[in-house]
């Protein structure tokens, strides 16, 4: 993920900025969810209002404070001329003389609370800058915090901006530091109580709850970002890895959301694997890469069925994945939602069968209608020819804008095409119009390329006149032509379920049999529409209802991370080697390397290995190594190139937003220091 830079110089104040682009873009903080306060869904409760604060408290507990001093310029562009006159405005009236952080906040923070207006509809100039906040002195929330966290910064002090949601509706905050501990402070609710200034956590959480923190992410050691979306959340990831495998931890802090970030055009992800404890995905999906998304059966929140994202209970497709090549989609019978125009905008996907027993959707010729089938829901993205039921009531939505049809087949008993129905249709040739249909539209074909169109029905028709009538070619075609033609498309269509090695010897035999007594009635010479409707409707029936023979569970995939990892496993396996040497070393060091070496051997022979039974089994071999004693001596070896010191109890501190890997010369530096303080600690 590739970040802008921007040098921002303001006289004392000299830095680069890093603009985040992994998080839920500022302007956005609107939209952010009123259950989240509540932590509830579909009735049941989930994480608190003071879970997430605290997670969020205890995130960026992990990171460095000095990382926060800065002003964000994504948040608002703040000039070195803007700058430098609001700093001496603070240092010369609102915190003068004033040595104290916490009493520094403080006082800026009543500056605020006392100067600032809540902007009304009824005001101009209102702020989100922070100088046209401080110069105009008019803001919204939003104003209020840009205004309050720069003012911070320009003081020494580091701030964050926090959008989420209160009992009063969407909102922006701040999270301070200041006395050694990080806490939440809304310069906007000051006015009305002095002590939002530091509630303290249950007293803030019961108004507030943090969705969002801005600029505010770190990379993990296998290349994921982690930020605060809804709870510790993946942002994206550095290394252009086509799967992303959610973590299940970062020091100790569960992570469980994936930010809409994950999505975004410039990621080339392919493969989503959640954790059983992901509790948030943003489905808003603009992914044009991904090809699945896996959920371990254990997951409360989700499921997954053939890489397709669905709540735990079915109930609702959330993620139908862009670039999954499957041309035919099965919707379980529990679904009653999904997104009727966003979900299927998958290119491959041309045909979608409804389960028997849902009790909302009904599918004919691979298309989804509610369940009376009087209304077309979805055409996939796929369908090149579709033949709509008689029983349906046209609108402008369905077919709207399906530029890959090529022809469509009306069926009797539809009345009318209203205005715009076939609106962007603009691969479409041929169109059969029944005499059932009374009134086409004078716009009807708005956005269709009349002159490469060909209007089939019967003479004296509506079709023919509004053919007549504008120029378009018409043919004259008894429905009976028509009715045939589709069954006989349809049989060779059932012949491709033919299949026992895919499909159980029941379901197979039932379609063969409606394959039979179809190829029977459409050979018949007197044969009627209303044979053909039946051995259209039992063809439908058993394509549906094929059932797939259970395979052996797949073997999972082993993602890039664990490949690495059992790379640098085996690595440091043959350097330890070097040490097994009884004549060197003592006996109860060189025992303890062997146990360690065999314990490696046994995680690496392992099929379904983990991350972390690898990273447990590297740091195992690791202190071995370490502990190494040579015969009459206290001396340690030397380390072995390529090994990796065993994990250390302070957390990882990268800088904030920083999705750069670290150079070779910090990397070392790290190490080395780990080393010394492992070896300092061995020696006490």
């Amino acid at each position: 993920m590739k970040r802008k830079k921007i040098w921002i110089k303001l006289g004392v104040l000299v830095s680069i900025v890093s603009i985040s682009v992994s998080g839920v873009p500022y302007r956005q903080q609107v939209e952010a969810k009123s259950g989240y306060v509540q932590a509830k869904e579909n009735g049941k409760e989930r994480i608190s209002a003071e879970e997430y604060n605290k997670v969020a408290l205890d995130f960026i507990s992990l990171l460095k404070p000095e990382d926060f001093k800065t002003w964000d310029q994504s948040l608002g562009v703040m000039t070195e001329k803007e700058a430098e006159e609001i700093k001496t405005f603070l240092e010369t009236t609102v915190i003068k003389d004033e040595k104290d952080d916490y009493q520094k906040a403080k006082k800026i923070y009543e500056w605020i609370t006392k100067n600032i207006k809540y902007a009304t509809l009824q005001d101009q100039n209102i702020g989100l800058r922070p100088y046209d906040v401080f110069k105009y002195k008019v803001a919204v929330c939003g104003g209020y915090s840009n205004l309050y966290k720069a003012m911070l910064n320009l003081a020494g002090i580091p701030a964050i901006l926090v959008t989420g949601d209160t009992t009063a509706g969407a909102h922006a905050w701040n999270i301070v530091y200041a006395d050694g501990k990080w806490f939440f402070s809304d310069s906007t609710w000051g006015s009305a109580d002095a002590q939002n200034f530091d509630y303290g956590l249950e007293m803030f959480s019961k108004s507030h709850t943090s969705v969002d923190l801005y600029g505010v992410s770190v990379t993990d050691k296998n290349g994921i970002i982690l930020g605060f979306h809804k709870g510790l959340a993946v942002m994206g990831e550095t290394g252009g890895a086509k799967t992303i495998t959610v973590p299940e931890k970062f020091n100790d802090l569960d992570v469980i959301s994936v930010a809409q970030s994950v999505f975004e055009e410039k990621s080339a992800v392919e493969h989503l694997v959640l954790t059983e404890k992901v509790s948030n995905v943003e489905t808003q999906v603009h992914s044009k890469t991904l090809k699945s998304v896996t959920v371990p059966e254990e997951s409360q929140y989700y499921a997954s069925k053939d890489g397709v994202l669905f709540t735990k209970d079915l109930s609702k497709i959330l993620i139908y994945p862009y670039q999954k090549e499957e041309t035919s989609f099965v919707m379980p019978k529990e679904v009653t939602m999904y997104d009727e125009k966003e979900t299927f905008q998958n290119p491959y996907l041309s045909e979608i069968l409804v389960e028997e027993g849902n009790e909302k959707f009904s599918s004919y010729d691979g298309v989804i209608y509610n369940a009376e089938k009087t209304r077309l829901l979805t055409v996939p993205e796929g369908k090149q020819k579709i033949y709509v039921a008689g029983t349906v009531e046209l609108d402008n939505i369905a077919l709207n804008g399906k530029s890959n049809l090529k022809e469509i087949v009306l069926e009797d008993g539809v009345k009318a095409i209203p205005p715009y129905a076939l609106n962007g249709c603009s691969g479409l040739t041929k169109i059969y119009i029944p005499k059932s249909v009374g009134e086409i539209s004078e716009d009807a074909f708005f956005g269709v390329n009349m002159s490469g169109l060909t209007i089939l029905g019967e003479k004296e028709s509506a079709a023919e006149k509004f053919a007549n009538a504008h120029g378009i070619r018409f043919v004259d075609v008894k429905e009976i032509e028509i009715k045939l033609e589709e069954t006989k498309e349809l049989i060779q269509k059932a012949k491709e379920y033919d299949d026992t090695s895919v499909y159980t010897d029941e379901s197979v035999e039932t379609l063969r049999k409606a394959i039979e007594e179809a190829e029977n009635i459409a050979a018949q010479s007197d044969v009627t529409v209303e044979q053909l409707n039946k051995a259209i409707e039992n063809l439908n029936t058993a394509i549906t209802n094929m059932e797939k023979r259970k395979e052996e569970p797949e073997k999972p995939d082993i993602s890039e991370a664990i490949i690495a990892k059992k790379k640098e496993a085996k690595e440091l396996l043959e350097k330890a080697k070097k040490y097994d040497n009884v004549f060197v070393y003592t006996e109860d060091s060189v025992q303890a390397l062997r146990s360690a070496m065999k314990n490696m051997e046994n995680v690496l022979n392992q099929e379904d290995v983990t991350l972390d039974r690898l990273e447990k089994a590297i740091d195992s071999l690791n202190d071995a190594v370490l502990g190494m004693k040579k015969k009459g001596e206290v001396e340690k070896p030397e380390k072995p190139n390529g090994q990796i010191p065993p994990k250390q109890e302070k957390p990882e501190t990268p800088k904030t937003a920083d999705t750069s890997a670290p150079g070779a010369a910090g990397v070392g530096m790290m190490l080395s220091a780990a080393l010394i303080t492992l070896l300092q600690r061995k020696k006490k």
